[in-house]
């Protein structure tokens, strides 16, 4: 139970009445652990993201999630225009504590996109936690951004447009 200290150490003997000991003196220095109740969440660390283009779809959501004794599982819960997707189990990316996942479903320009990150530790049964921790991050779809390009032009050079190579006016 809770608040108890667990001492072993191990003994065997084979056929040849060979003895060993882990740890070699025994009972003198043996392992311990601590069984303790873990009541801390986890912690989740989202960058929330802003409206998205159609082009860019599936957007993928990245998190960062950390927890006192370890992190069970991390998903990704998503809902277009108020329709549930399926929820996407987020995967650990190599040599941090970072989890990352593309999100489910079908989206165009108009919609409105609904979603937040949800992490379990390894106790039993698990904490839980939730970004946002209350209701869910939203975003549009949009169909384009519209972005103007200045570019110089050297002495001597005329513009010209790239389709055709006419000159412009």
């Amino acid at each position: 139970s809770a608040g108890t200290s667990v001492s072993y150490y191990l003994f065997a003997v084979d056929h040849s009445d060979r003895r060993e000991r882990h740890p070699y003196i025994g009972a003198y220095d043996p392992h311990t652990f601590d069984i303790v109740v873990d009541t801390e969440a986890p912690q989740i660390e989202h960058e929330v993201l802003g409206d998205q283009t159609q082009a860019a779809w599936p957007v993928t959501a990245v998190a960062t999630v950390t927890d006192n004794l370890g992190v069970g599982r991390v998903v990704l819960q998503v809902s277009i225009n108020g329709e549930p997707q399926t929820d996407v189990e987020m995967t650990r990316i190599p040599a941090t504590f970072s989890y990352e996942a593309a999100f489910p479903g079908e989206a165009v320009a108009g919609d409105v996109v609904e979603y937040r990150i949800g992490a379990e530790d390894e106790a039993e049964p698990p904490n839980v936690a939730y970004s946002p921790a209350e209701g869910y991050h939203s975003f549009d779809v949009l169909e384009a951004i519209a972005a103007v390009i200045f570019a110089s032009l050297r002495e001597g050079h005329k513009p010209r447009l790239h389709d055709d190579d006419a000159q412009l006016r």
